[in-house]
C-alpha cells in the first residue's frame, strides 16, 4: 500500500534537514533541496529518500563544479567538496590526509569529464581520493620489518606503533573533534552567512592546514585567511555552548 504524500514529504523534509546539518551543504537552500527530492523520487520507482536527496546533492555539485552556473557558485562547491574529502581522509587516512586530499582535488579537476553519472559525483570524488592515498602511501611504504632496528636509538620498528591505549585514546579525540563538526555545521545553517569565517576556523584547527593552503580551498588571499578565522572566532566566543564543544574538541 502506497504511503500518503503527507508522509512522504515528511520524510522527505526529515532526510534533508539531516543531510543539511550534518554535512553544512549550502548549495540547495532546504525548500528547494525537498522540492528537487520529491520530483526525484517521482521518477525513479523504488529509490529511497536518502539516496534519492543524496543523488539531487550530487547533481547539484556536479553542476556547481563544473563552472555553468559562473565563477561564485563554483568556488562554493569546490569548498564543499573539499570538506567532504578532508573528512574522509581525516578518518580513513590520518597520516597523509591534506596530501591525499590536495592530490584528489586536483586529479577531480583535471578528470571532472570522466564523471559519467553526476548523481554519484561524491563517490567519484571518494574513488580519486583512495587512489591518491594509495599512491601516497606507495611512494612512503617502508622496505623495514618490524624487528628492524630504527633511529639513533636503534628501537626496533615493531615497539614504535601504537599501543591498544594510544588507539583508545585516539578513538576518544576522534569523537571529540565529531562532536566539534557537528556544531560548526548547525552554526553555519543557522549563519550561512559565516560559511568562509567558520571554514577558516574549521580548516585551521580541525584540519590542521596552513594559512597559505586555507586561501587555496577558499578561493581569497592568504591575508584575508587570518581576517575570516578571526571574524569566525569572535562570532563564535558568543554562540551559547561554544565553549564546552572546543573544550570537548
Amino acid at each position: 500500500m502506497d504511503r500518503p504524500d503527507g508522509d512522504l514529504d515528511q520524510r522527505c523534509a526529515e532526510t534533508v534537514e539531516r543531510l543539511l546539518a550534518r554535512h553544512g551543504w549550502r548549495l540547495l537552500d532546504q525548500a528547494e533541496f525537498v522540492s528537487r527530492t520529491r520530483l526525484a523520487l517521482a521518477s525513479q520507482a523504488g529509490i529511497e529518500v536518502h539516496f534519492a536527496a543524496f543523488g539531487v546533492y550530487n547533481l547539484a555539485l556536479y553542476r556547481a563544479c563544473s563552472g555553468v552556473e559562473g565563477d561564485d557558485r563554483r568556488e562554493l562547491a569546490y569548498g564543499e567538496l573539499f570538506r567532504v574529502l578532508y573528512e574522509r581522509a581525516w578518518h580513513a587516512y590520518p597520516t597523509i590526509c591534506e596530501d591525499a586530499t590536495q592530490q584528489a582535488l586536483a586529479q577531480i579537476i583535471s578528470r571532472f569529464e570522466a564523471c559519467r553519472e553526476p548523481r554519484a559525483f561524491i563517490p567519484f570524488a571518494l574513488q580519486h581520493l583512495m587512489g591518491a592515498a594509495r599512491e601516497l602511501r606507495r611512494r612512503a611504504r617502508p622496505a623495514h620489518s618490524l624487528e628492524r632496528e630504527v633511529g639513533e636509538e636503534g628501537i626496533p620498528l615493531g615497539d614504535r606503533l601504537p599501543s591498544a591505549d594510544d588507539i583508545e585514546a585516539g578513538a576518544i579525540a576522534r569523537e571529540q573533534r565529531e562532536h566539534l563538526h557537528s556544531f560548526l555545521a548547525r552554526y553555519v545553517r543557522d549563519h550561512p552567512r559565516a560559511q568562509k569565517q567558520i571554514d577558516a576556523v574549521r580548516l585551521k584547527f580541525l584540519a590542521g592546514l596552513d594559512d597559505e593552503h586555507i586561501s587555496r580551498a577558499l578561493g581569497v588571499s592568504v591575508q584575508n585567511v587570518h581576517v575570516l578565522r578571526s571574524r569566525g572566532l569572535r562570532r563564535l566566543r558568543d554562540e551559547p555552548g561554544w565553549h564546552d564543544s572546543w573544550e570537548q574538541g
